[in-house]
């Protein structure tokens, strides 16, 4: 077996070339599958094997066979059906990773597969055209050891800030942090075109407050819409999230009543003692 070889299932996808570029600059060698070549002019991977799609071939197993490092950078369907297919074929020495966005399902179905090695799910907090670099990455050990160790080590020395979590913390935080985040922000925007105000008188008095909204706005719309619903479908946490949105929503329309001023205030000073324990 290669000592520093890692196969990443998915290479061509923005995960998958973030992870290719880093490993690469660690030393490794990569071998990339995908359902499509990649581009020769910004191929990132040592070795290629195409694959269809809930299918693998000889020489993409051989690839998984001789790894020390498995990454998952596929959606949810996809990532079941490799977490099936590599638990018979990886070794007692190999990590495999997954870096979907929702725990409590991949963690259980990883669990239940048998792997002899160790098992690690993670989730990169940002788009990947970001980078590693000032942004979190969640981690949830399902069969932890010493590569599960090295390999979040790794991830710190890329900049990120490492946090261990249970599958169910996880989904809880990031149904506020990404599910709850993305629908206040979608919600502003869809808000902002049902007002009838022309963008152009808008965007001329933007404030310090409204700027930085529309910035995210841009900044969400710019992403992959699968990406953003499933943060919205399948984390189980993510319908409860929203139905407080739209409960505070409520109580501020209550509260912005003209006799409602001192409770208004109150409502801002909690809100800012709240907001300043969670820095």
């Amino acid at each position: 077996m290669t000592e520093k070889m890692a196969t990443v299932v998915g290479a061509n996808g923005g995960f998958g070339r973030l992870f290719s570029e880093n490993l690469r600059s660690d030393g490794w060698k990569i071998a990339g599958l995908d359902l499509a070549e990649p581009d020769p002019d910004t191929n990132l991977c040592d070795e290629f094997s195409v694959v269809s799609e809930g299918v693998s071939n000889l020489e993409a197993d051989e690839f998984l066979k001789a790894s020390s490092l498995v990454l998952l950078c596929t959606g949810s369907n996809a990532t079941f059906w490799w977490i099936d297919h590599c638990s018979s074929l990886l070794s007692a020495q190999c990590l495999c990773v997954d870096v979907l966005s929702v725990k409590t399902q991949v963690t259980a179905r990883a669990a239940a597969a048998g792997f002899e090695g160790q098992y690690l799910s993670l989730h990169p907090m940002f788009a990947p055209r970001w980078g590693f670099s000032g942004f979190s990455v969640a981690a949830i050990p399902v069969q932890d050891g010493p590569s599960v160790t090295d390999f979040l080590q790794m991830i710190s020395s890329w900049g990120s800030r490492v946090v261990q979590l249970s599958p169910e913390e996880h989904d809880r935080a990031a149904a506020v942090l990404q599910g709850g985040a993305h629908a206040a922000v979608l919600a502003f925007a869809q808000a902002t075109t049902l007002s009838g105000v022309s963008p152009e008188t808008l965007k001329a008095m933007s404030t310090a407050v409204s700027g930085p909204i529309f910035d995210l706005v841009q900044r969400i719309t710019a992403g992959d819409p699968a990406t953003y619903h499933s943060i919205q479908a399948e984390n189980p946490y993510a319908q409860t999230t929203r139905n407080n949105l739209i409960a505070a929503l409520n109580d501020l329309d209550g509260l912005s009543a003209e006799n409602m001023a001192e409770q208004f205030g109150e409502m801002m000073i909690k809100l800012r003692h709240d907001v300043q324990d969670q820095k």
